[in-house]
């Protein structure tokens, strides 16, 4: 709540202070759970944002997840560990073997 003091003609009055923000009822904020959404429920093309995450998530990308969130629901995930071209690019780098084993088996 904030207050002030004020000797002008333009001070707000008690009817025109502004209520508090409401909390949502989203269960995001309720029960701490994602709500889960189609696609086509967010108005995406479902064609493109699969061709999308297969790009994303080829062989060789290092990428090990893909997330879509729209209107705070869950539209589309993935998940995979490392391949065996990605595991080998890593040891031929010379990585330390602990850094690549944390990633090997995702799902």
């Amino acid at each position: 709540m904030l207050f002030s003091c004020n000797n002008s003609s333009d001070a707000i009055t008690l009817n025109e202070i502004t209520q508090p923000i409401q909390e949502e009822q989203n269960s995001l904020y309720v029960t701490n759970q994602w709500e889960l959404s189609s696609p086509t429920e967010e108005n995406f093309d479902e064609v493109l944002l699969q061709e999308a995450f297969d790009q994303g998530m080829s062989d060789g990308s290092f990428t090990q997840s893909t997330l879509v969130i729209r209107n705070e629901r869950i539209v589309h995930e993935e998940y995979r560990g490392l391949s065996e071209q990605e595991k080998q690019t890593l040891i031929n780098a010379n990585v330390p073997d602990q850094i690549y084993e944390n990633f090997d088996y995702r799902d």
